[in-house]
């Protein structure tokens, strides 16, 4: 690679970063209304849980099983959207860490071509 490519290069990786930027924060916010949905059908079903058993007098444990069954779909749903979101800050990271390689290069080359 010549400084001209290396350049190039940087400044390629430059606009992926922002894509890959608006995608991780398209991803955080899909992950926190996945949260937020997840929290309220947590909340939602303990009540209603509670009013089924309340002639029971369930134990807390017993409430939280059938709570945790009925909303697994959502806690699903909200791992994944949690993990999709890390994942696309982790590509992010990687793509810096590239942007951060080639720019040392192209130090050492202008470095090189003045000695």
């Amino acid at each position: 690679m010549n400084p001209v490519e290396v350049d190039a290069k940087i400044l390629e990786l430059c606009d992926l970063l922002e894509r890959q930027a608006g995608e991780s924060a398209a991803l955080a916010v899909k992950a926190a209304e996945s949260e937020a949905r997840y929290r309220r059908a947590v909340a939602t079903t303990q009540l209603r849980v509670r009013s089924e058993m309340s002639s029971e007098k369930p134990t807390e444990g017993r409430v939280d099983a059938e709570v945790t069954v009925r909303v697994s779909g959502l806690l699903a749903e909200r791992l994944i959207a949690e993990a999709k979101s890390t994942s696309a800050r982790d590509v992010m990271f990687a793509t810096r860490a590239r942007i951060d390689a080639l720019r040392t290069i192209a130090a050492s080359m202008r470095e090189a071509a003045r000695g």
